[in-house]
């Protein structure tokens, strides 16, 4: 029930970890047990050097999951509210100079104690933050690294780029569009 509620992102195995090496980094899940429950407490993301970045909230690694297309209906806890959404989809694309990423989110509410406008600025804002905090951290939690070593075609190329590097110092543009109830 976690997992749908919150959104979940994809476990990652010690081999899953080192095979993704600096072209992705994994999301270690955080659970807690209370009253014979178990609940999503967040997640601890991975630097490109294998090290625990800082932790993410639950409402963080639920935006995350939203980013990385793992939830697709969730319900959001926001400082100033709460929404829930469905039919997330997202588009993330790596400039062609791979010194910039521009995230798309697109979303319905079902639910929210948001105007639509409100709370796609709310989004963007904290996935910006989020995003830039992660990146800056070398935590490279969408993949980027993937999409840049399949543009270089040559693994000379790939390593004189010094991606950890560059990563740090990506730009970030994020946009969000929300639709009403569904």
């Amino acid at each position: 029930d976690t997992r749908i509620e919150q959104g979940g992102i994809l476990p990652a195995t010690l081999a899953d970890v080192r095979r993704m090496g600096e072209r992705q980094s994994p999301v270690l899940i955080a659970m807690t047990m209370e009253e014979k429950e178990l609940s999503l407490s967040g997640g601890y993301p991975l630097t490109s050097s294998l090290r625990l970045g800082t932790k993410l909230s639950p409402d963080e690694t639920a935006l995350l999951s939203m980013m990385l297309g793992h939830a697709q209906n969730l319900r959001l806890s926001l400082p100033e509210g709460s929404a829930a959404v469905r039919d997330v989809s997202t588009k993330i694309r790596l400039e062609e100079r791979m010194q910039s990423v521009v995230v798309t989110l697109q979303l319905r509410t079902t639910a929210s104690s948001f105007t639509a406008e409100g709370l796609e600025q709310l989004l963007a804002e904290e996935s910006l933050s989020l995003l830039t905090r992660l990146s800056a951290e070398g935590c490279d939690v969408l993949g980027l690294g993937r999409k840049a070593i399949l543009r270089t075609h040559d693994m000379a190329v790939w390593h004189s780029l010094d991606w950890p590097g560059r990563y740090r110092q990506m730009v970030w543009v994020v946009s969000v569009q929300v639709n009403g109830p569904a």
